[in-house]
């Protein structure tokens, strides 16, 4: 599926003919893979900062997604951020969370109870005590497209895709 797709891209991207790539997939037409079945969501809200700048650079991946993958690749990208609750008691990790996202370049803000009301009239805030919502860089995309795109272009860089599954490895010195 995708992570198929997108380690052989990189690795044709970054080594063309000095690297022979083989793409082993156990269902070629994708339908029970992970990447089809997402929702496709993107968000920078974690606590690691590792996690946080690999989001950081898959949102500059997806938005020039037609520079790396072609202009036939749509993947529709939806950027209306995420929203994650917290109680009383999680606020202040919120909080923290926040400001390091912040810090990194993702962009997002902390709301009270009353200004998530506002926002989000719709939302119920009974025992919510803060929100965080990102600002930029977050929210949905088409997976397969994605999917398409990665696995067209590595194709035309020279990976090669087989049809089938191991079942096991043998290391030799």
């Amino acid at each position: 599926g995708g992570m198929g797709a997108s380690i052989a891209y990189w690795l044709k991207q970054r080594a063309q003919h000095g690297l022979s790539v083989v793409v082993l997939e156990k269902d070629p037409t994708y339908k029970e893979c992970s990447t089809t079945l997402s929702v496709g969501g993107l968000r920078q809200q974690f606590s690691l900062p590792e996690n946080i700048q690999m989001s950081l650079f898959g949102a500059d991946f997806i938005r020039r997604a037609k520079e790396h993958l072609g202009n036939d690749v749509e993947l529709n990208f939806q950027p209306l951020g995420y929203l994650m609750l917290s109680t009383e008691e999680g606020a202040q990790t919120l909080r923290e969370n926040s400001r390091l996202q912040n810090e990194l370049g993702a962009r997002n803000e902390i709301l009270t109870a009353r200004r998530l009301k506002e926002k989000f009239p719709w939302l119920n805030t009974d025992g919510i005590a803060l929100g965080c919502h990102g600002l930029e860089k977050e929210g949905w995309f088409d997976p397969w497209a994605l999917l398409y795109g990665l696995k067209k272009k590595s194709l035309q860089l020279g990976a090669h895709y087989v049809n089938g599954e191991a079942v096991g490895f043998e290391f030799k010195d």
